[in-house]
């Protein structure tokens, strides 16, 4: 079957420069953006890979394609750590594959460490979509999670 992704792209009023992360859920590709919301389309993650530009976005598994610029660790074991704080799971069968794309986006491994609770405003700062919610909403989830 044949998809015409720009048309597509146009008639949903999806920008390039928007897209954050492609992931498959079977039966539909699951597009999302940076301002958290996504979409469900039916076209394969494959026919939209040949329309996003290749040195903006990495497939790093089957059914899982990120946006570059927006990971901010790789780790040894093929985790793939995202400003958002999602985690996805690249390929498991060559791992030094991982830490050599973690070297060509400069990622630095001794430079990230993993959030603890003593890092909890660390984490507030660096999550930008905790920026458009209400302070006390915040404050809540971050008192349950420490009391759950």
């Amino acid at each position: 079957m044949c998809y015409n992704v720009p048309l597509y792209f146009e008639r949903k009023n999806i920008k390039i420069s928007d897209i954050f992360y492609l992931t498959r859920q079977n039966p539909h590709t699951i597009i999302t953006f940076s301002s958290g919301e996504s979409i469900a389309t039916t076209i394969p993650i494959k026919e939209l890979m040949l329309y996003l530009p290749e040195e903006d976005f990495l497939n790093i598994s089957k059914g899982v394609v990120l946006r570059k610029n927006q990971i901010v660790h790789i780790s040894d074991e093929g985790l793939y750590t995202m400003t958002d704080g999602a985690v996805f799971q690249g390929r498991k069968r060559n791992l030094s594959q991982h830490k050599q794309i973690r070297k060509a986006l400069g990622l630095n491994v001794q430079n990230y460490s993993e959030p603890s609770e003593d890092s909890s405003l660390q984490l507030f700062n660096s999550c930008s979509f905790l920026n458009d919610m209400p302070l006390a909403f915040c404050i809540i989830e971050y008192h349950l999670q420490n009391h759950i």
